[in-house]
């Protein structure tokens, strides 16, 4: 992906062997893809981006131009330099890394305290669905889990 001679980062933050794609490559005429550098870099840079479909591209432009005050082009400038140059790719190879050496952290933590814990779902990001029916090594009956996400609701 491109913006202008300047390559989106298209990396997940999956932490597994197999990346997880992105679903607006399944249908880029319908879907939009959007990131940021919040969690990679740093949360105050409020930088991120935006690829949407063409027929879309005119109002959201006029609407970001009406909704906030923009962000400052030398931040802007300065990440397109950094993604350009390799340095952003390779922020988010160390960052895939941490994050993987910390789910293998919590994983192993979940087995040795918690018997008989089943992690489920993909290698991905910074959360770890679980289940089990003991808690440490004191036998119970009581079972316990961590819901789905598919489940849960923005609430405004």
């Amino acid at each position: 992906m491109t913006c202008g001679n300047v390559p989106l980062p298209g990396r997940s933050q999956s932490v597994g062997p197999t990346p997880v794609g992105a679903l607006q490559g399944l249908d880029p005429e319908r879907v939009a893809y959007t990131g940021s550098v919040s969690k990679s870099l740093a949360p105050g840079l409020r930088l991120g981006w935006l690829l949407v479909p063409a027929h879309l591209m005119g109002e959201l432009v006029e609407r970001k131009r009406t909704m906030d005050l923009g962000n400052p082009a030398i931040d802007q400038a300065l990440l397109a330099e950094f993604i350009g140059s390799g340095g952003y790719d390779r922020q988010l190879r160390r960052c895939q890394r941490a994050y993987r050496e910390r789910r293998d952290a919590l994983v192993a933590a979940l087995a040795g305290h918690f018997s008989g814990a089943e992690v489920s779902g993909i290698a991905a990001g910074l959360h770890t669905p679980s289940s089990g029916s003991r808690i440490g090594t004191a036998p119970s009956t009581r079972s316990w889990s961590t819901p789905p996400v598919r489940g849960w609701r923005c609430a405004r």
